[in-house]
């Protein structure tokens, strides 16, 4: 597919990266500025450049891969999708629950496939997790937690507010970071009856850390997340027969099985360590078969709308 990318960050080059030897053909760039896009295209061989999302959707481009601020995903997405453009949309998909519907009743209406860059639920380690869950007998407490120290943070400080941390762009940390805890949760056990949520937040209004509270009927999952701590505590599955405990939820490479028994089992997952490759397959195949209602649309929603009730109850304001 001739392949465009909105965004020149680093996650882009990890796209790139991860789009090596697939049915990706990079054709261009959108960026803000043509001398950066020019600047972008030149380092990774991508010979056309836009700065017009208008003037990218009329094109002969086939598919795009949007690593824009979180609120540009949207209004980006619907002007592609509309024109009929496939797009891959990092994650969060969207900033808030109306907007993810709108993307897909846009590319509903453009017949395109609209697929959330959620790389850490499309690869093996998360696969084995799904099947393992099935090895502990009825589940009763779930704790994923993923706490990064952002390497912004420290401008942030000395008070240079960089795009990670302005929250006029829909950004905090349950954007960022707390969506790699939610869209497993919901993967594996569906839409929670409950959400209560707490934040801490910056001096500017940005969220900088929250934990969250899933109450599901017989258990419950609990959530933790952060931009400004660095943690590691393991992730844990806890049911009547066993408990599994993962070394990351964002990146899954091992799984210790512990049956009530006190039998132990290890699962290491062997996979590339750019497990972004998962999800761009992924997407070509929908493409590939035209499936616009595919399974991944289904939990994109579910995942906007705990995100959107975590939001509410932690008070998280985007001032957009």
């Amino acid at each position: 597919m001739k392949t465009a990318i909105i965004g020149t960050g680093k996650i882009t080059e990890r796209f790139i990266d991860a789009a090596q030897g697939q049915d990706i053909q990079l054709e261009a760039v959108l960026s803000r500025r043509m001398e950066t896009g020019r600047s972008y295209g030149e380092k990774h061989g991508i010979p056309r450049v836009f700065t017009d999302i208008d003037d990218l959707a009329k094109s002969d481009i086939q598919a795009v891969y949007i690593a824009s601020p979180n609120c540009c995903h949207a209004p980006q997405a619907i002007t592609l999708l509309e024109q009929g453009k496939h797009v891959l949309c990092e994650k969060p998909i969207a900033a808030s629950l109306s907007e993810v519907e709108a993307m897909y009743k846009a590319a509903d209406a453009g017949g395109a496939i609209l697929l959330e860059a959620m790389r850490s639920v499309h690869d093996p380690g998360f696969a084995k997790l799904a099947e393992l869950v099935k090895e502990i007998g009825t589940v009763r407490r779930a704790k994923f937690t993923f706490c990064q120290y952002s390497s912004r943070y420290d401008n942030f400080k000395k008070g240079i507010i960089e795009n990670a941390f302005n929250p006029q762009l829909a950004n905090s940390a349950l954007m960022d970071i707390g969506v790699y805890c939610v869209n497993p949760a919901v993967r594996l056990f569906g839409r929670p009856k409950k959400v209560t949520a707490e934040s801490i937040f910056m001096h500017n209004g940005m969220e900088g850390m929250g934990s969250a509270i899933l109450r599901y009927q017989n258990h419950l999952v609990e959530l933790t997340y952060s931009k400004i701590t660095q943690g590691y505590i393991q992730n844990e599955i806890q049911g009547e027969d066993g408990t599994l405990l993962i070394d990351a939820i964002e990146d899954t490479r091992r799984i210790e099985l512990v049956r009530r028994t006190g039998e132990h089992e290890v699962f290491e997952i062997e996979k590339p360590a750019n497990n972004m490759y998962y999800e761009v397959a992924d997407f070509i195949k929908l493409v590939q078969e035209e499936n616009t209602n595919h399974i991944h649309r289904k939990y994109s929603i579910m995942e906007m709308e705990v995100m959107d009730a975590i939001r509410n109850a932690a008070g998280i304001s985007f001032g957009i």
